[in-house]
């Protein structure tokens, strides 16, 4: 039996119109999940939260701004005079942990954007 290459596969995301599609997609945030968000998200960020909590990144970045631990504002002086003076010396997580509103990752994108870092990792080595 020969398949054709112009089938649509089982499901297609032109059939959402289709009863029932909403309902298999859509979840609430249980209040475990939110938790994990609360405890986790900055510490960790939303990739590695999304897979505890098996969503999407997207998902949880957005759950985590309605939660208020995400936030968009700018890096404080501050916040740059830590990095400047504690970065190399030791773990990024530990600025992180003191810099109560910033994620590991964003630590080291600010490292790199400060010229504090000399070539940046796209993967743990």
């Amino acid at each position: 039996m020969r398949l054709s290459t112009t089938s649509k596969p089982a499901f297609h995301r032109s059939d959402r119109h289709l009863a029932g599609w909403w309902t298999e997609v859509t979840r609430y945030w249980s209040e475990e999940e939110d938790k994990t968000i609360l405890d986790q998200y900055q510490l960790i960020g939303a990739k590695r939260v999304a897979r505890i909590v098996n969503r999407s990144p997207h998902a949880v970045h957005k759950r985590a701004f309605q939660l208020g631990v995400a936030n968009r504002t700018g890096w404080t002086t501050k916040e740059d005079i830590l990095v400047r003076l504690a970065y190399g010396l030791v773990n990024a997580g530990l600025i992180a942990k003191n810099l109560s509103s910033r994620t590991v990752g964003a630590v080291h994108a600010r490292a790199w954007r400060l010229g504090l870092a000399k070539e940046r990792k796209l993967w743990d080595e």
